[in-house]
């Protein structure tokens, strides 16, 4: 208590004569280069997946213009192409370019394994039962 009976008063200056910052808070300039390295990669990031997106619709038209079958077992080949690498990277410690080398490969071999085993009586059949068949594929 105070001498004069009221509350202690805290040392120091004055509320009034504390500055306060005028304008917007001040950022280091490291954190405007973090951000513009921040938006390159994620421009570089959607370029890429872009690319993997035009590349499945060319793969899905190529096949379905020339076979006339829709393919719904095409998506899956790319996901176990890209499981692949992942664990090849995962377990082994390749470089996810390198691994393509040995994905994409054996992507392909599957794909011809399919066509020869399955889809090449599935081109022959009616234009219903190929749909459904290659629904069957997939799965």
């Amino acid at each position: 208590m105070h001498p004069r009976g009221g509350p202690r008063r805290a040392r120091g200056p004055s509320p009034r004569a504390r500055r306060r910052p005028r304008g917007p808070p001040r950022v280091p300039r490291a954190a405007g280069r973090g951000a513009a390295v921040t938006v390159l990669q994620q421009a570089v990031l959607g370029l890429l997946l872009g690319g993997l997106y035009g590349l499945a619709a060319a793969g899905l038209s190529l096949i379905f213009g020339v076979l006339r079958v829709l393919n719904v077992a095409h998506g899956e080949l790319i996901m176990l192409g890209g499981y692949g690498a992942f664990w090849l990277f995962a377990l082994a410690g390749v470089d996810p370019f390198l691994a393509l080398l040995v994905v994409v490969p054996a992507a392909l071999l599957a794909g011809l394994a399919l066509y020869a085993g399955l889809f090449r009586f599935v081109v022959a059949a009616e234009e219903e039962t190929r749909i459904k068949n290659s629904l069957l594929i997939g799965f």
